[in-house]
């Protein structure tokens, strides 16, 4: 296609990347400030221009995905992915995707990965040589009587530590400081947070976030299985909700999918949090 660029966002595009953000997925404004101004950073807006304006946008994030012996593969996490919805159909998305996975590639990345917005997307993504990935198990309740528990707020930097030591010896994904940022902007907007809980001696770790009505969303809940449901439930009553929903490590419909740059993969690789 003539007349088209790929090209890294530079701060002029701010405006209109901004705007086709909230035309495609309708988040408020505040809520895409937030998130950009801790994910935004030079290489990672990605930009298709055509007919003299920013038409396709995505954020390609660097992440790693951690093998069961440790081996870690640098990766990039494609999000907030649109085309402006009047120059849809036009192959404006599949070209700028095309061209954040050949930047990937030669910024030594082993794969892209990400989470389709909705179900029918899968099958679009296979067609471009992607693979349905990230299992994990969902689980969802009603609050038991609130247990004897410790629930402690804890910081990006700490959630991103103990996170580590939960799943070491288990394939996942290792996210950077900007990103787990993100995720307790998004936590905090809601009315929940970054949290550990503590049920007897077991801890836990989880990101809340206030769901629609009086649903407590677990974007993660990771640690042990059996207690997971008091765990659960210890968080609902501390921060007022009436049922909870929790992801967590397991088996479970893949929820993502990812497209491999080499030869070294990850196989069943937990990806946890992805921002929704």
């Amino acid at each position: 296609m003539n007349g088209l660029t790929c090209r890294a966002a530079v701060d002029r595009d701010l405006p209109r990347m901004k705007a086709l953000w909230q035309l495609c997925f309708g988040d408020e404004a505040a809520e895409i400030d937030r998130l950009l101004s801790h994910l935004y950073a030079p290489g990672v807006g990605l930009v298709l221009e055509a007919e003299g304006q920013v038409q396709s946008m995505l954020l390609s994030l660097p992440l790693t995905l951690v093998g069961q012996g440790g081996e870690a593969l640098p990766a990039r996490y494609v999000y907030a992915f649109c085309t402006h919805p009047a120059a849809q159909g036009r192959g404006y998305g599949r070209t700028l995707l095309a061209w954040a996975e050949g930047q990937a590639a030669a910024q030594g990345c082993a794969t892209v990965a990400m989470v389709p917005g909705e179900a029918s997307l899968f099958a679009f993504y296979e067609g471009l040589g992607y693979a349905r990935a990230f299992p994990r198990q969902t689980r969802k309740g009603v609050p038991a009587a609130a247990p004897d528990a410790v629930i402690a707020p804890v910081t990006p930097e700490e959630y991103g530590a103990r996170r580590e030591a939960l799943l070491a010896g288990s394939a996942h994904c290792r996210y950077p400081l900007p990103f787990l940022e993100a995720q307790q902007a998004l936590s905090l907007a809601s009315g929940g947070g970054l949290y550990t809980v503590t049920v007897g001696n077991t801890l836990y770790l989880a990101a809340a976030e206030g769901g629609a009505g009086d649903t407590l969303v677990l974007r993660e809940l990771l640690g042990p299985a059996e207690a997971a449901p008091a765990a659960a439930s210890a968080l609902c009553a501390a921060l007022g909700r009436g049922q909870w929903l929790f992801h967590a490590p397991g088996q479970g419909k893949p929820y993502g999918v990812v497209k491999w740059l080499s030869g070294t993969r990850v196989d069943e690789c937990y990806l946890g949090l992805s921002l929704e």
